[in-house]
């Protein structure tokens, strides 16, 4: 299932996506509320992290049922700031993409005080996912690169002929 993500949650009903996104979805891998967490998380990093000012924001979801190997595999993709580029805008020191990474996964937090955002939800995704359920996550942000494997944390820095447009 593929699905273009609203541009906002505030011009569209965030809930009533995820409710019908999660509806087509097959729950039956990590249970309906923890796959909703999941998928609501994601999509909410988006619109909470990923804007770049005077730009819209392309981002899409998609997930596909590997039924043979009980696996579910939801991506969420957008062409916004990344990981390391929020931490540059928000003047954070890190030494490069997979520090970024290491910290946007930890307990260190850039957002602000609207109502939206939480901070941590991107621990809390991959510490359920990983530890909770056994499962697997890849996260790119711009050229860090994490999988998580179980409670197995690996990190990979990409070089330029990883990268989309090089």
């Amino acid at each position: 299932m593929f699905s273009k993500l609203p541009i906002s949650r505030i011009k569209s009903d965030e809930i009533d996506f995820i409710t019908c996104y999660m509806d087509n979805l097959d729950s039956g891998y990590g249970g309906y509320f923890s796959l909703r967490h999941i998928v609501s998380e994601l999509a909410n990093n988006v619109y909470d992290h990923a804007k770049i000012e005077n730009r819209p924001l392309q981002s899409y979801i998609y997930s596909k049922l590997y039924s043979e190997y009980e696996k579910l595999e939801v991506s969420v993709v957008d062409d916004g700031l990344s990981i390391p580029g929020l931490f540059e805008k928000s003047n954070v020191d890190f030494v490069d993409d997979c520090h970024s990474l290491e910290m946007g996964i930890g307990t260190f937090s850039t957002v602000s005080d609207t109502f939206y955002e939480r901070g941590n939800g991107l621990r809390t995704i991959a510490r359920l996912i990983g530890e909770g359920n056994g499962g697997e996550l890849l996260i790119i942000s711009r050229k860090g690169s994490l999988h998580i494997l179980g409670g197995n944390y690996n990190y990979y820095l990409l070089d330029d002929e990883h990268i989309m447009g090089h």
